[in-house]
């Protein structure tokens, strides 16, 4: 059993009318995205619009073509991409002064006693 298989759970709201047609050799074109914890998948975009189960973690959630990577480079960088790196640079700047802080006020205990 390939890792790029997915069982749809239910269907979703509709079809998205932005994503792209399957190609015409026959083959459905295949997207890929990553699931809510992170595990990489792809999957026929005949999928898209439904509810997908993972296979790793048995998450359920939406398949979208605005959530693949083909969509990102057949548009740029997803508005919300730009954002998340901005969080995750915060969190890592809140993080890093937290540790310092720490080490400050450890060493000013340790040398206080």
């Amino acid at each position: 059993m390939s890792r790029t298989q997915q069982q749809p759970a239910e269907t979703g709201a509709g079809r998205d009318e932005h994503a792209p047609a399957p190609a015409d050799s026959g083959q459905p074109r295949v997207l890929h995205v990553t699931c809510p914890d992170g595990h990489r998948l792809e999957a026929p975009c005949i999928l898209n619009g439904q509810d997908v189960v993972c296979p790793y973690c048995g998450i359920r959630f939406l398949f979208r073509y605005e959530d693949s990577d083909e969509f990102q480079q057949d548009s740029g960088p997803h508005p919300s991409a730009s954002r998340r790196r901005r969080r995750r640079r915060a969190a890592l700047a809140w993080t890093v002064l937290g540790v310092a802080a720490l080490v400050v006020l450890g060493a000013a205990w340790f040398l206080s006693a």
